[in-house]
């Protein structure tokens, strides 16, 4: 079975929620840096706390 491809439409509102989801993400990172917070991630199959000093820029 042959996939259809994506309309404009679909492509667009898939463009807009990948662009919120990252800047909801950067966010919240930088909520944590500034409140000194640890994060916790999923790093190669296992969770993770990330200190703030570790927070990438």
């Amino acid at each position: 079975m042959k996939s259809t491809p994506m309309n404009k439409m679909q492509r667009n509102l898939s463009y807009q929620a990948l662009k919120a989801m990252k800047e909801a993400v950067a966010q919240v990172i930088e909520e944590h840096r500034q409140r000194n917070l640890p994060l916790v991630i999923w790093d190669k199959g296992k969770v993770r706390m990330v200190s703030p000093g570790e927070i990438p820029r």
